[in-house]
């Protein structure tokens, strides 16, 4: 018997996180249906992410109200430029086994903030995209002797 993996694509859109827009969003979520799914075995979640250059923290990543990671900060700053907040910065990370579900899972991303934080700014903006999650079903399938 051979292991069926299977993906979810959460999101394909661009997402601002922050305060530095009219409809300011501290932590947005992503809800999403999965099917067949193996609970007991890990996942992989993939992304990418843009402008997360002056962060304090690593913003914090859950699944169904439980931390499972954190999106790593990206310092390219060279030479006092910010064309480096241009670049979309791929990411990934293993979601452990029992944090998934069959039926609607919900994916939480939390706005780090900064260390030049005030009342009106007190997060560092960023965006997110093309969010999907690998992982593997509860489905086996019969492999084809060639003999």
């Amino acid at each position: 018997m051979a292991l069926v993996q299977d993906f979810q694509i959460i999101s394909s859109r661009e997402t601002f996180i922050g305060d530095g827009r009219v409809n300011d969003k501290e932590e947005v979520e992503f809800d999403f249906r999965l099917a067949d799914i193996s609970e007991r075995h890990a996942a992989i979640l993939q992304f990418e992410v843009q402008g997360l250059t002056v962060a304090n923290e690593n913003p914090d990543v859950e699944i169904n109200n439980r931390k499972v990671g954190e999106i790593d900060r990206h310092f390219l700053r060279s030479k006092g430029t910010d064309g480096e907040m241009r670049f979309w910065m791929p990411q990934s990370m293993i979601i452990p086994g029992g944090r998934l579900r069959n039926g609607t899972n919900t994916l939480e991303i939390t706005a780090p903030g900064w260390k030049h934080s005030h009342d009106r700014d007190r997060y560092d903006d960023f965006r997110i995209r093309n969010i999907v999650l690998y992982y593997r079903t509860s489905i086996s399938a019969r492999t084809l002797s060639t003999a």
